[in-house]
């Protein structure tokens, strides 16, 4: 089994579906398909697009984002409630 990254289209269709989740939406995977093929019926060509830039600074560490301070946190030690 390859490793590969979903399609920007299967991305798309899962992004959907997670925000017609967040509304209770009944049927969201049902509906997030439908919208995505008829969008992609009317001319819509999904691409890559890259991660948007965070601007601004961290409201911890002060830093400008990416955030260091953030990164090495995440790094570091564990929260008590996470130990064995």
């Amino acid at each position: 089994m390859s490793t590969q990254t979903a399609d920007p289209r299967h991305r798309a269709v899962e992004l959907i579906e997670r925000l017609l989740h967040a509304e209770d939406h009944p049927a969201p995977a049902h509906l997030a398909r439908t919208l995505v093929a008829r969008l992609e019926a009317a001319g819509l060509v999904i691409h890559e697009a890259p991660a948007p830039i965070q601007r601004g600074r961290c409201e911890v560490h002060g830093s400008p984002f990416p955030c260091q301070g953030c990164a090495g946190d995440k790094k570091g030690v564990r929260e008590p409630e996470d130990l064995p």
